[in-house]
Formats: structure tokens, C-alpha cells, sequence
């Protein structure tokens, strides 16, 4: 995986700060969070219609939960590409 030039700029420079990536990453965790309490046996089976096909509302939450894993591993990478480490797993609570 190549770094995009303006990524690795504004990583340079830092300009990302640590609260607004943490605020930004929080916000997923918080509404999957609430979407799992909020879950009712009839919710988890009802069926998603979508143009590539269906499935149930449970399937795109754990759907939802492996890109957002995703994104993270990319992010390590990039910063582990920029600075030589990356971050240890970290537990939320």
C-alpha cells in the first residue's frame, strides 16, 4: 500500500491532532454500541434490501464492525509507514 503525498503531508506536519482522531474514531464505536443495545431478536432478523442483495440488519452490523476494523489496520499501517511503530491494541472500556 502506497501513502497518498497529502496524507503523509498533513501527517508530517502534524496537523492531525490526537483528540480529533480519537473524537473521530469514538463516534462509530459509540452508535454500533447503542445499535447492540437496542437490539431485539425481531430487529437482528429483519432483512436489508439493497441493489448487491439482502441481508439481516445483524449481518450489517457485524458487516459494519469488520470495516470499521479495517479502516483501523489501515491506519496503522500508515502510521507505522511514517514513524517506523504503531500503536499497541488498546481496550475502550
Amino acid at each position: 500500500m502506497t501513502i497518498d503525498k497529502n496524507v503523509s503531508a498533513t501527517l508530517s506536519s502534524g496537523s492531525i491532532a490526537v483528540w480529533r482522531v480519537r473524537s473521530r474514531a469514538s463516534r462509530p464505536r459509540l452508535r454500533l454500541q447503542e445499535a447492540i443495545a437496542g437490539l431485539t431478536e425481531e430487529r437482528a432478523n429483519r432483512r436489508c434490501r439493497f441493489g448487491w442483495g439482502e441481508a439481516s440488519y445483524l449481518e450489517l452490523l457485524l458487516y459494519s464492525l469488520r470495516h470499521i476494523q479495517h479502516h483501523v489496520g489501515q491506519l496503522n499501517l500508515v502510521i507505522r509507514q511514517m514513524t517506523g511503530s504503531a500503536p499497541r491494541w488498546v481496550a475502550l472500556g
